[in-house]
């Protein structure tokens, strides 16, 4: 098993090729499988760190179905509030594989993006913070799965320290995103969430979100257990370097 697929990667080669979508940089888990080749990634998530609007996002719906046709379904906008809160979900079909692709607008970032193996990914330093309020709020084991790798490269203390520049920094009502409609509570003042994922909910449709919450791990890297213990390590470490108690397992 590998980690992204040859699907995967020319899907986002070939997307991040169109005109509409070359300033957008990939995040989420397919980001960190690029990486760490830890975990098989099924999806495509590309984020714009400023407005597109729905002539943006109409752009984009353009040249998708001109280049794919066919292969193109499910096309749709689960959040449409306005040209500043919403998102562009569709999936395309490559052989025998669904690729689930969602568009993210203003997505605020620190640093430019990477570019590794031809692909744009968001820089670490802005997807740590992001993964973290992920964790802390939608509680999935995948989050905790790449933090755990994300964070033996980047220390939790230097990530949550991230994060307050980040809250800080992107705080004005025009540089809020989707997320911020659900009033997100943040592991920086509530840091008890970065144990969510022991009492895991189910997510919220209207929002981006894993296409399959299994964790297909990578023979010769860790497994869920060893990942889980990993991160609690972390949190432990995070709770005594702040003067907190350390809390026990959570109830399910």
């Amino acid at each position: 098993m590998i980690a992204v697929s040859e699907h995967l990667v020319e899907t986002i080669l070939e997307l991040q090729r169109l005109p509409s979508l070359s300033q957008s940089s990939l995040g989420g888990g397919t980001n960190l499988a690029i990486r760490y080749r830890h975990r098989k990634s099924y999806d495509i998530d590309l984020f714009f760190p400023h407005i597109i609007g729905r002539q943006g996002y109409e752009a984009i719906r353009q040249e998708v179905i001109s280049l794919y046709g066919e292969l193109v379904f499910g096309l749709d906008y689960p959040c449409d509030i306005d040209d500043q809160f919403l998102f562009q979900r569709f999936f395309l079909r490559k052989e025998d594989t669904v690729i689930k692709v969602e568009i993210l607008q203003n997505m605020q970032t620190f640093k430019e993006p990477e570019l590794i193996d031809g692909i744009k990914l968001m820089n670490l330093k802005d997807i740590g913070p992001l993964k973290l309020m992920s964790a802390a709020n939608r509680a999935n084991h995948k989050d905790i799965y790449d933090l755990d790798y994300l964070t033996d490269e980047i220390p939790l203390n230097d990530i949550m320290t991230l994060l307050v520049e980040r809250e800080n920094k992107y705080s004005l009502p025009e540089q809020q995103n989707i997320f911020d409609q659900d009033k997100e509570l943040s592991p920086t003042r509530h840091p008890d969430l970065l144990l969510k994922f022991e009492n895991p909910k189910k997510g919220n449709s209207s929002r981006p979100g894993h296409s399959n919450p299994r964790i297909d791990f990578i023979e010769g890297k860790k497994n869920w257990a060893l990942a889980r213990s990993s991160w609690r390590r972390k949190v432990r470490a995070y709770f005594n370097s702040i003067g907190r108690d350390f809390p026990g397992v959570q109830a399910i």
